[in-house]
């Protein structure tokens, strides 16, 4: 018995806990650090990035930024003309990938793939490989 209550003297109290808690949660940056983390991503940096430099969260830099007045550049960098949507048509069916189709228009292959099939039929994996064998 005088073991067990040994032991349950060294856990922290409740008060302690919660007031851990609320330390770890409420972190609060300095000036300075905000005006680090506004540097960092105008710098080009992403919210990924500077999340990462200063160990918190994606949601808590976008709030600092928002605190220090900072636009938030929005997640897709790519704006989608609708004009080019059959010049990509055009470029997969010519055998292209969705990836070198992205590469072309600056955009990602799953953006590419999903207005494409929109419009047309994609090609099956075994088509690829079977282009790919094609062409050695």
């Amino acid at each position: 018995m005088k073991i067990a209550r040994t032991a349950f003297m060294l856990l922290p109290s409740k008060d302690e806990r919660l007031k851990d808690k609320e330390m770890a949660k409420a972190k609060n940056f300095s000036k300075f650090q905000i005006e680090q983390m506004a540097e960092l991503y105008n710098s080009g940096k992403t919210l990924e990035h500077v999340a990462m430099v200063f160990q918190i969260s994606v949601p808590t830099v976008r709030k600092n930024l928002k605190k220090s007045s900072l636009e938030v550049r929005a997640v897709r960098s790519y704006k989608h003309d609708p004009s080019n949507t059959p010049k990509m048509v055009e470029l997969y069916n010519s055998g292209m990938t969705f990836e070198q189709v992205g590469d072309v228009f600056g955009t990602s292959a799953p953006h590419v793939r999903y207005l494409i099939r929109k419009l047309v039929k994609t090609r099956s994996k075994g088509h690829r490989a079977q282009i790919k064998e094609e062409n050695n």
